[in-house]
């Protein structure tokens, strides 16, 4: 733009200098040529001093350029206009060719040409000189062309100095992008910028804080990967010796005869009886390690719940029969969640209601809607826990009677998916188990 600027400078400069010297002689000779009558009758003697300065005043009336009248001694006669350009006459006043001077007034900060003019008798001699004094427009540009450099300068350093400040805070941003590790504690940014900076920011400290989030669900998930392989291991230990364990004890049962009544093999087939139980139990804490060894991470299936509830169906349980209590099937209920571990979650609250018992029961599950969730209900008529059990509900541990891994995961595996599973009090009932499930 500089170099832009100086070439149209120099284009401008060198036209308005012609142009503008041609404009100047030719003003001159018109007004010389309107008052050289006028002075002629002067310097004869015709006219007073008095008729010629109003002459004079008349003539440049209408001009902005100061105008002067000479004698042929170099004495003013009259002049018209401001009064700031001295322009002494150093030129031989008996010439008959006009001269050119250029004139100026610091104090002023002025720049003008100044032509003088000879006013010629008819017989072609100069009997005065008329003196125009034109302000040079040159000089004007080269004013302007200052004021726009030095504008131009500042408002460079101005814009650099804000890009500076702008992109400044961008380039930090920028380094710690590229210094994100999840192997390390990353800094985070003062919060106390404002506008769009502050907006990414903020965004940054919030990404920082999904990464330690991630980092820990990471570390969780490497943790969990590592019990299950030990959950495989001691699922192989347990269920291998189980089952021969069990035909034998079986067929040491059928040696005892069903209708013996002393008192001997009694006492044998009762043991036995409780060997197997013992051996079941151990089963069921087998199936539990299976099913920790298997979990896997709910993924978000967007799926009609109504629909998908008509054709849910359990595993068969000892003594646990699911109850539907069906809704209207053109009723669409869209829901966020895995189906496939939606329905072993209520598998295992079926196998919690099948450890608890002695005897067949119904397991009731239906389907209610809050506003923000999907909810099954499930309640079996015959189970009561304590204060204390329901305290220890969904931890991982075993009892004598029941194993509840199975309760702990799938608690744990619809929080992740942003619902909930818990245990209590629910519409005029007292112990059901309610899962909470994300509407879509």
């Amino acid at each position: 733009l500089f170099l832009l600027t100086f070439i149209l400078y120099r284009l401008f400069d060198k036209g308005l200098s012609e142009t503008q010297s041609d404009s100047q002689i030719q003003v001159t000779k018109n007004i010389a040529q309107g008052i050289q009558k006028n002075y002629q009758l002067w310097v004869e003697g015709k006219v007073s001093r008095g008729v010629l300065k109003e002459t004079f005043q008349r003539i440049s009336a209408n001009r902005d350029q100061p105008m002067t009248l000479y004698d042929l001694t170099g004495q003013r006669i009259t002049h018209e206009g401001l009064d700031v350009f001295t322009s002494p006459i150093d030129f031989p006043l008996t010439t008959n060719q006009l001269v050119i001077r250029q004139v100026h007034q610091p104090q002023y900060g002025y720049r003008a040409t100044a032509v003088f003019y000879p006013l010629m008798t008819r017989f072609n001699q100069p009997m005065g000189w008329l003196k125009i004094d034109f302000v040079d427009k040159r000089y004007l540009l080269r004013s302007v062309l200052v004021m726009f450099v030095v504008l131009f300068g500042f408002l460079c350093t101005s814009a650099y100095w804000m890009a500076t400040f702008l992109t400044d805070p961008l380039h930090v941003l920028a380094n710690r992008l590229l210094g994100l590790s999840l192997e390390r504690t990353n800094e985070r940014l003062p919060d106390d910028m404002t506008g769009e900076i502050g907006t990414l920011t903020r965004s940054y400290n919030q990404m920082l804080e999904k990464l330690e989030e991630s980092k820990q669900a990471l570390a969780r998930s490497e943790k969990q990967a590592a019990w299950q392989e030990v959950a495989k291991q001691v699922v192989h230990e347990i269920k291998n010796p189980l089952t021969p364990m069990k035909l034998q004890v079986q067929q040491m049962l059928r040696q005892i005869p069903e209708d013996t009544s002393q008192e001997e093999p009694l006492k044998r087939k009762k043991a036995l009886l409780q060997l197997i139980d013992k051996i079941d139990h151990l089963s069921d804490i087998a199936l539990s390690f299976t099913q920790f060894a298997d979990l896997e991470v709910p993924q978000s299936i967007r799926f009609n719940l109504t629909e998908w509830f008509q054709k849910l169906g359990i595993k068969s349980l000892r003594n646990v029969r699911m109850v539907k209590q069906g809704r209207n099937t053109d009723e669409f209920i869209w829901v966020n969640l895995d189906p496939i571990f939606l329905e072993k979650t209520i598998h295992q609250v079926g196998i919690f209601f099948d450890q608890n018992v002695k005897t067949p029961v119904e397991m009731h599950v239906r389907i209610k809607v809050s506003p923000y969730f999907a909810q099954i209900v499930m309640y079996c008529d015959q189970v009561e826990l304590s204060e204390k059990d329901r305290e220890t509900l969904f931890l991982p541990r075993i009892t004598e009677n029941s194993t509840q891994f199975g309760l702990a995961m799938a608690k744990k595996g619809m929080e992740s998916s942003g619902g909930n599973l818990w245990f209590g009090q629910y519409g005029g009932l007292d112990q059901v188990f309610v899962l909470d499930i994300p509407l879509s």
